[in-house]
C-alpha cells in the first residue's frame, strides 16, 4: 500500500471516528433529556426480557419466578417469595395468593402483608408463604394452587383477588377462561441480542437502535395481555366467572384439608380518578365503574363467606378508609396499608380458631 493511500485511509478513518464521537455525544445528551437516565440504565430496565430477570415461562401460568435473589426479592423453587417451605411440614401452613398488592415488589418480604402476618402469628407454630404473582387473577390462583401448592398440604389459603379480575371483566368479548385478555408470552424478537456484550448498552445510539427493533421488554404484563375495548356501561361481565373460580378454589381447598380465607380488596376512588391516562382521556370514567365492580366482587366474596362452610371472611375493604396514609394508588398499599390487610387476615384467622 502506497504511503499517500495509507494517509488517506487513516485520515478518512479519523474523520469517521470523530463523526461517530460527535453523534454519540449528542445522542447521549438527547437520550438523557428524553428518558431522564443513562442508556445503560434504560437498557437494564427496558430491553431485557422479563422484569428484573427473575421471570420465566410456565406451561399453565403466564409466568413463574425463577429461584434466586434479585435485589429485595428472593424466590424459592416454587416461584414464591421467601425461603423454601419447611420439609417435613411441622407448623400450621398458610399460603397467601393475590396479585401485585400481595406480591408487592416495592417492599421486602417482611414488609408485605404476608410478611407482617407472619410476624403477628410468630414463627414458632406458623409458616406463611407468599405465593402471589403480579397481575394474577382468581383463575391464576386456581391453577397455582392445583398444580404448585396443593402438595404442600396447607392448612389455610388466604386470597386477596379481584382487581386483576376486574380488568378482564370490563373488556368486551369476555370469555370465562380469560383468553380474551391473556395470550402466550411472545417469543423474544432477535434473541441473539441478549447474547451480545452488555458494554454496548453504554452507547445511546446502540440502545436506541435496539429499542426500535424489540420495543419495551420490561413490562411482562404487557407481553401477555391482549388489549381491547372496555365497556364500562354494561360491564362488568365476569362476575359469575369470578364467583365460579372462588367456588372451585373452595372445593379444592376442602378436598386437600385446607380452609379458605377470602379478603375483600380495598379501592381508593380518589386516586383512581386522578390516573394520568384517565385524565388524558376524559371520556373514560375510570373511578366510578371500577368502584362499582369492586363493590360487586366484594358482595360475591361476602356471600361466599356467609354461605360456604369452609370459607372465612377477612374484611379488608371494610376495616379502613383508603387514604394517602395507607395506599400509594387506587389499589396498591404502603407499609401502613399492608399492616391493615395483615390485621384483617389475622382477625379472620383468630375467629377460625387458629
Amino acid at each position: 500500500m502506497s504511503r499517500p493511500l495509507a494517509k488517506s485511509l487513516l485520515f478518512t478513518g479519523a474523520l469517521i471516528a470523530l463523526f461517530l464521537f460527535v453523534v454519540e455525544a449528542a445522542s447521549q445528551a438527547m437520550f438523557r433529556v428524553r428518558h431522564g437516565q443513562s442508556p445503560r440504565a434504560f437498557a437494564a430496565g427496558h430491553l431485557y426480557r422479563y422484569e428484573h430477570r427473575y421471570r420465566t415461562d410456565h406451561p399453565y401460568l403466564p409466568y413463574i419466578a425463577r429461584k434466586g435473589a434479585y435485589d429485595i426479592l428472593r424466590f424459592n423453587s416454587l416461584g414464591d417469595r421467601g425461603p423454601e417451605p419447611e420439609s417435613p411440614k411441622r407448623r400450621i401452613r398458610l399460603v397467601c395468593y393475590g396479585g401485585s398488592t400481595t406480591f408487592d415488589a416495592a417492599h421486602s418480604d417482611e414488609e408485605t402483608w404476608p410478611g407482617m402476618l407472619q410476624a403477628m402469628l410468630g414463627t414458632g407454630r406458623h409458616e406463611v408463604i407468599n405465593a402471589a404473582q403480579n397481575g394474577a387473577t382468581s383463575a391464576d390462583t386456581l391453577v397455582n394452587f392445583a398444580l404448585l401448592h396443593a402438595d404442600l398440604r396447607p392448612d389455610f389459603l388466604l386470597v386477596l383477588d379481584g382487581i386483576n379480575d376486574l380488568e378482564s371483566s370490563y373488556q368486551t368479548g369476555f370469555r370465562s377462561d380469560y383468553s380474551h385478555r391473556r395470550r402466550k408470552i411472545p417469543d423474544f424478537p432477535f434473541p441473539f441480542l441478549d447474547s451480545l456484550p452488555r458494554w454496548l448498552d453504554r452507547s445511546a445510539l446502540w440502545v436506541q437502535f435496539r429499542f426500535s427493533l424489540t420495543g419495551d421488554q420490561r413490562d411482562l404484563h404487557e407481553l401477555y395481555t391482549i388489549h381491547g375495548e372496555f365497556d364500562f356501561e354494561r360491564g362488568p361481565f365476569g362476575l359469575e366467572a369470578f364467583r365460579r373460580n372462588l367456588l372451585s378454589l373452595d372445593a379444592m381447598a376442602a378436598a386437600h384439608g385446607a380452609k379458605l380465607v377470602l379478603g375483600t380488596p380495598p379501592f381508593y376512588r380518589a386516586k383512581a380518578d386522578k390516573l394520568q391516562w384517565a385524565l388524558e382521556a376524559p371520556g373514560i370514567p375510570f373511578g366510578a365503574p371500577w368502584q362499582k365492580g369492586i363493590d360487586a366482587e366484594n358482595r360475591v366474596i361476602r356471600e361466599l363467606a356467609r354461605t360456604r362452610k369452609n370459607v372465612r371472611l377477612a374484611e379488608v375493604a371494610g376495616s379502613f378508609i383508603p387514604s394517602e396514609r395507607t395506599m400509594t394508588d387506587f389499589c396498591h398499599l404502603n407499609a401502613d396499608g399492608n399492616r391493615k390487610v395483615a390485621e384483617a387476615f389475622y382477625a379472620a384467622l383468630k375467629r377460625a380458631g387458629i
